[in-house]
């Protein structure tokens, strides 16, 4: 079975940016910053279902991250 959310230490990076944004950006700014992200994703030469995941990560840091600026 392969893995195709994080499975790679870039994986990790995907999470940590859609946080960051999240947590300390304004909602419009994340909507952007994902848009600009699926843009560079959808370029780059990999299976397109890592680039699905590698979307996933984000964006499932990205509602962490606007769910801890709720909570804080």
């Amino acid at each position: 079975m392969r893995k195709y959310l994080f499975d790679d230490f870039g994986s990790v990076w995907h999470f940590v940016l859609g946080f960051l944004l999240g947590a300390f950006a304004p909602f419009l700014l994340l909507a952007i910053a994902t848009v600009i992200f699926i843009i560079y994703e959808v370029q780059e030469p990999e299976d397109p279902v890592a680039t699905v995941g590698d979307g996933v990560e984000f964006l499932f840091g990205g509602f962490l991250g606007l769910a801890f600026r709720e909570c804080v």
